[in-house]
């Protein structure tokens, strides 16, 4: 969750040095970073979902032309729809990525897990992706996109 970890060499090495990419970490928080930094087994979710929506609302202020986010740590996904709901822009994670791979595998009825707690949330995801996309406010080829690390 730290800015400095996501560099132009990483970008260059995942093919994606030509994309424009403004990032934002998450190492300014006080609760999401310290819980992360110190391994802790509670932590104040309130006060993590306040701190990603401050960031992702900083992150359009820094860069107001960001057409999608991009949350590449594995411990930010609990508070991607509450990013969307403040941004208005569809927000993608792991869970999201990995969505895509089991949608390439073929029809969701012919896939075992797909009758599971987590497709049904990853349903409603779609459903806001896709009335954005009805409003305008996205298309399949995004002009920018950010990663909050």
């Amino acid at each position: 969750a730290d800015s400095a970890n996501l560099t132009p060499r990483h970008l260059a090495a995942a093919g994606a040095s030509y994309c424009p990419v403004t990032v934002m970490g998450m190492e300014h928080t006080t609760e999401f970073s310290s819980f992360l930094r110190e391994d802790r087994t509670s932590f104040d979710a309130e006060k993590c979902r306040q701190e990603h929506i401050e960031a992702a609302l900083e992150l359009i202020r820094r860069d107001p032309g960001i057409g999608a986010i991009l949350l590449e740590c594995t411990n930010m996904p609990p508070w991607a729809l509450d990013i969307h709901l403040a941004t208005r822009l569809p927000v993608y994670d792991f869970r999201t990525m990995l969505c895509g791979v089991v949608a390439a595998l073929g029809p969701a009825d012919s896939f075992p897990l797909s009758a599971g707690p987590f497709w049904q949330f990853d349903s409603l995801f779609l459903r806001i992706l896709h009335s954005s996309a009805r409003a305008g406010s996205t298309n399949h080829t995004l002009t920018r996109f950010a990663r909050m690390v």
